[in-house]
């Protein structure tokens, strides 16, 4: 049994509170220890991990990044109720999640790992590495000027990038903005990363895809300031010479499924589509 569930609610999607209070109310009378946070509280639901069994996102794919990160350490799982638009990363739409949460808190479903990433900077060793689920995204600063970036992997230099930044996603990002530059879409399985340039002027113009356990070192060699993104969610400001090293994680993001591996596959041209926006909920099913 799952018996201790914590709640991650975006507070900023108007529908998470009723959801929320539905939610709960099923898992207690269940018999689980119940408790929730909000996303903007990361510390707080980073302490709330520790003692989880279970972590139930109430809103988008941003939620559920937020929360696959705070959850990278203590190895709880996470489950997805989209209140989102894509909805991507969810499992279950929240009349489904009514109907499944019993059988899930008894212990059903399967554990998907799914790659994540550590990005480090060079500048401050001391400090701990920050996770990555989706992409990292080293580009362009205030100023709407190109940025040159020089790419190392496994120690030997491969490239410099003249455009608008470079970007490392791992499987489950390959589908997002790595995607949307060019990039191919990776089976979530996959134990790769995939490098993407972005907006490319006179400079190597191809995706690449990386071999299991590559390291990456990417350089602002640009004479004005330089942004580094975290799945689309947190950004630093790197000055020319300073640099991040990125290598996947041996911690992997965990997701408690109800489907078939094979569904990613079954799934993925419907939500790629673009009036996939306009639909509601998800294809959950229990």
């Amino acid at each position: 049994m799952r018996k201790n569930v914590l709640f991650v609610q975006n507070p900023r999607v108007e529908a998470a509170a009723e959801v929320l209070r539905r939610l709960t109310e099923v898992a207690a009378r269940c018999g689980a220890c119940v408790c929730h946070g909000e996303t903007i509280d990361e510390a707080g639901i980073g302490n709330q991990m520790r003692e989880a069994d279970l972590a139930i996102t109430i809103g988008g794919d941003g939620t559920i990044l937020r929360t696959a990160r705070l959850a990278l350490g203590a190895g709880t799982p996470v489950l997805g109720v989209n209140l989102g638009e894509l909805g991507f990363l969810a499992e279950l739409a929240p009349s489904d999640a009514e109907e499944c949460l019993p059988s899930l808190i008894a212990g059903d479903g399967w554990i998907e790992e799914r790659l994540a990433m550590l990005v480090a900077r060079e500048d401050d060793p001391s400090a701990e590495p920050l996770v990555a689920i989706n992409d990292v995204l080293l580009g362009r600063g205030e100023l709407s000027r190109v940025v040159k970036v020089t790419v190392w992997i496994d120690g030997a230099r491969f490239t410099t990038y003249l455009g608008d930044g470079v970007l490392v996603a791992t499987p489950t990002g390959s589908t997002a903005y790595s995607l949307a530059a060019g990039g191919p879409v990776l089976d979530p399985r996959l134990n790769s990363l995939v490098m993407t340039p972005i907006v490319p002027y006179l400079s190597f113009p191809y995706p690449l895809v990386l071999a299991p356990g590559a390291s990456i070192r990417l350089v602002v060699t640009t004479h004005h300031t330089a942004t580094l993104t975290i799945d689309g969610q947190i950004d630093l400001r790197l000055r020319s010479g300073e640099a991040v090293a990125v290598v996947a994680s041996e911690q992997r993001a965990r997701f408690l499924r109800t489907g078939t591996p094979e569904r990613f596959y079954q799934t993925l041209t419907r939500r790629l589509r673009p009036d996939h926006f306009w639909d509601e909920g998800s294809d959950g099913s229990c």
